[in-house]
């Protein structure tokens, strides 16, 4: 039973658990007082990141331009052009004719139009002359 005493009135130390041992890391992570220290985070400014500031105008000269400038032609074979500015030009002289086409159209439908009005308008003075050479007779009669 002293064995039981013994061991119950040991402490920590004496039963041979470990402590955490200070290393010169972990003094180095706490300023005078124990307070540790944290890292500043790293901040970059927009000229270092390559961005426009915000809530600003942009002006022309502050503009940079990135990327391939110009336009980039493909070498193509000699006829393969002139071949596609003849088809163009067929379309196009297609849609001229068609439009001078319906012009001709449209005048010819004005034509018979017009000749048309022209022959009612004779018709009615026909009839109007017929009409009062009938009321000239009916006078002379009576």
């Amino acid at each position: 039973m002293a064995k039981k005493l013994q061991s119950a009135s040991l402490t920590d130390a004496e039963k041979g658990s470990k402590k955490p041992k200070s290393s010169a890391k972990a003094k180095a992570g706490l300023r005078a007082g124990g307070v540790r220290k944290s890292r500043k985070q790293v901040t970059f400014t927009e000229k270092q990141l390559g961005l426009d500031p915000l809530n600003t105008v942009a002006k022309p000269v502050a503009i940079i331009k990135r990327g391939k400038k110009g336009k980039v032609f493909v070498d193509d074979a000699p006829g393969q052009l002139l071949g596609i500015l003849a088809e163009v030009n067929d379309k196009q002289e297609g849609v001229i004719r068609s439009k001078l086409q319906r012009v001709k159209d449209l005048e010819a439908v004005r034509e018979a139009k017009a000749k048309e009005i022209e022959r009612k308008d004779k018709q009615k003075e026909e009839q109007l002359e017929k009409r009062k050479r009938a009321i000239k007779k009916r006078e002379q009669l009576s």
